[in-house]
């Protein structure tokens, strides 16, 4: 049957086009040399992704020609229909396969759902793409591609078409038969597997050890379709992982919440210093994508971050730090209100009509100015928005820089933003304390290094000059800070907003949430340390009114990890949790496989079975801490609530 041979040849052509873009990724993103029975394997299971996807494209298709074989309805234009709606629908299928070569090489996962956490930012977006040249490369493969597809499905027509006019294709009997066995096959295709049980899914990817070879099986156009499917069914993805009751319980138990005391909120702990207020000013920079990889840890790159690494050595340092999530937003959104990153919420966004108290508000009760600064589009990921409205003076963007300083979406480069902030800072400590928050974006994509720059570049590839340029800036405005009579009595914090998918760790890498966390006081008010708890963004805030002798109450998921350390920390990459102590790495997926990893030496060594119960005490904590932050949130309780009885 004409009709069936072009489906077959569809099918094909779809299966061969989907591993061809996997051949490519595993081209681009492969490191070291993993066995070749592993990439074997890694390739045949990708096989089986794209079967089912070509299958679920091609069911409409099928549903059709066997409808108007049904009904004796003869004429060429339902094979002409079912052409054409394939053609259009290569428009958005190819564009998935192209984006997610530059998402996952970045992001270690295939693409998901969460890539439309930006949608409503397009202009930003799309300025980000043309700008950068992988994902340029990645728009003209989408395009050579869509044209090879549209010729070849073009070329599958007139054959059938020619094939139709010819006489004689089979009884209706046998034409029956054939039917029937196409429209087994499709279904078992769409289902992916024989076990009645349960159809294909993404954990059926997963048999090695090497995180990329697990998702390179899989195809993105599955994992888009059925994160996007499940996004759309929920208002939110929102956490329900145990018990709401036994989740306070256990967070209570955690932060130590003192029983019987007097509260509004289930975490209330009351902050009485020993000593008086130190009106300090603090200066937070969140660095963009910075990493301890990059400082050279874990084998990392050595001689980026000469700046960091001197200054690590002379300050107050977290060894290990973690971010909360793997998004801006999550950085900046933890770091000053001290709560994690729940699955692929947006907090800036969805969470703006929730009560918080925050860094910023904690220090204006004290006479403190706050003022936040960043690169490019202050509205974009809706930070003006929240900042203005929970604590902040301002939002200095690139609205206010020099026209001539823009050089790209991002915006001004780092030091341009330091240099720009100075005389300003100058007008606040003149007249109170001052809190400013600088988010850095130099060290994201596209990479532009500035043509004025004052030193002179290492010979190294664009991706480690750009965090070259970031430390020097950094440096740059230390020293240009040390001439302001403000400066020793500031307290300056780096920390990463989040790390970045470095290719050699797990599915949940380390590279994206280990990062540098330093507290630098160069009037010698803070002693150097080397602190080697763990801990996280939503520490920070506490910690730092602990050091500025701040009396408070503590509503938040954070603590003062100097007076209170913790034994382990937990976070959040969009649709996997993962929780750390000191020797111990546990990850969820979203498919509900778990592993447990010894991580100091990146170990890849899955010690789930072996070592159960210290997996489930770091999942009880995530759970408890994520389970009851939605709970607060739920309640409109981040920061108490006037008529919450004791407990």
């Amino acid at each position: 049957m004409p009709v069936l041979r072009y489906l077959i040849r569809t099918y094909a052509l779809f299966v061969v086009v989907y591993m061809a873009f996997r051949i490519v990724l595993l081209g681009l993103g492969v490191t070291g040399r993993p066995s070749t029975p592993d990439t074997l394997q890694a390739l045949v299971i990708g096989w089986r992704f794209d079967t089912t996807v070509a299958c679920y494209l091609l069911a409409l298709p099928f549903l059709l020609l066997l409808g108007t074989w049904l009904l004796r309805i003869t004429g060429t234009w339902p094979i002409r229909a079912v052409h054409l709606f394939l053609v259009v629908l290569q428009v958005p299928v190819l564009l998935i396969l192209a984006a997610d070569i530059p998402w996952s090489l970045h992001y270690l996962t295939r693409l998901s759902a969460s890539a439309l956490l930006w949608a409503d930012s397009p202009g930003y977006m799309a300025g980000m793409v043309l700008q950068d040249p992988s994902f340029r490369a990645a728009l003209l493969l989408y395009v050579i591609v869509l044209v090879i597809v549209v010729f070849a499905l073009r070329w599958f027509l007139r054959r059938c078409l020619f094939e139709l006019e010819r006489p004689g294709h089979g009884t209706p009997a046998r034409r029956g038969a054939v039917l029937l066995i196409t429209g087994g096959l499709l279904f078992l295709g769409m289902r992916g597997r024989v076990d009645e049980k349960q159809p294909i899914h993404a954990g059926l990817a997963y048999f090695s050890a090497d995180p990329f070879l697990n998702q390179l099986g899989l195809n993105p156009v599955f994992t888009f379709a059925t994160s996007l499917a499940k996004h759309m069914a929920e208002s939110r993805p929102a956490v329900a992982l145990m018990d709401d009751t036994e989740a306070l319980r256990t967070t209570q138990h955690l932060l130590n919440v003192p029983a019987g005391a007097p509260s509004n909120s289930p975490l209330a702990r009351p902050v009485t210093p020993d000593r008086a207020l130190r009106p300090m000013n603090v200066v937070v920079v969140l660095m963009e994508s910075m990493s301890t990889f990059k400082m050279g840890d874990y084998n990392g790159p050595q001689g980026l971050t000469p700046m960091l690494n001197d200054l690590q050595q002379r300050s107050l340092s977290f060894a290990h730090c973690y971010s909360a999530g793997i998004h801006t937003f999550n950085g900046i959104y933890s770091t000053l209100y001290s709560f994690p990153a729940l699955y692929r919420q947006q907090p800036l966004q969805e969470w703006l009509d929730k009560r918080h108290r925050g860094l910023a508000r904690e220090l204006h009760d004290h006479g403190y100015g706050a003022v936040f600064y960043t690169t490019h589009d202050p509205q974009f990921d809706n930070v003006s928005g929240f900042l203005r409205s929970h604590g902040f003076d301002a939002v200095i963007s690139e609205d206010d820089y020099p026209g001539e300083w823009v050089l790209s979406t991002n915006g001004v480069p780092d030091h341009r933003m330091f240099e720009f902030a100075l005389p300003r800072l100058d007008a606040m400590a003149s007249e109170a304390p001052f809190l400013a928050v600088f988010m850095t974006t130099s060290d994201h994509k596209p990479y532009i290094i500035p043509d004025d720059i004052w030193y002179t570049p290492q010979d190294r590839p664009l991706d480690e000059r750009i965090v070259e340029y970031c430390d020097r800036s950094i440096g740059r405005f230390l020293e240009k800070a040390s001439h302001h009579p403000w400066y020793n009595n500031t307290l300056f914090v780096f920390l990463g907003d989040h790390g970045l998918n470095m290719g050699h760790t797990y599915d949940m890498p380390l590279s994206f949430h280990h990062i540098p966390l330093i507290v630098h006081a160069p009037g010698g008010q803070v002693a150097q340390a080397r602190i080697t708890s763990p801990c996280g963004q939503i520490d920070v805030a506490p910690t730092l009114l602990g050091l500025l002798n701040v009396p408070w109450t503590n509503t938040t998921m954070g603590v003062d990890v100097l007076r209170e350390p913790r034994t382990a920390i937990a976070f959040c990459a969009d649709d996997r949790i993962g929780c750390l102590d000191s020797t111990h790495y546990y990850i969820e997926r979203p498919d509900g496989r778990s592993t447990l990893y010894r991580y100091a030496t990146l170990s890849t060594e899955d010690l789930i079975h072996a070592e159960p119960e210290h997996a489930a005490r770091l999942r009880l904590q995530a759970y408890s801490q994520m389970q009851t932050t939605q709970w607060l949130l739920d309640k409109d309780m981040l920061c108490g609530k006037e008529d919450l009885p004791l407990r």
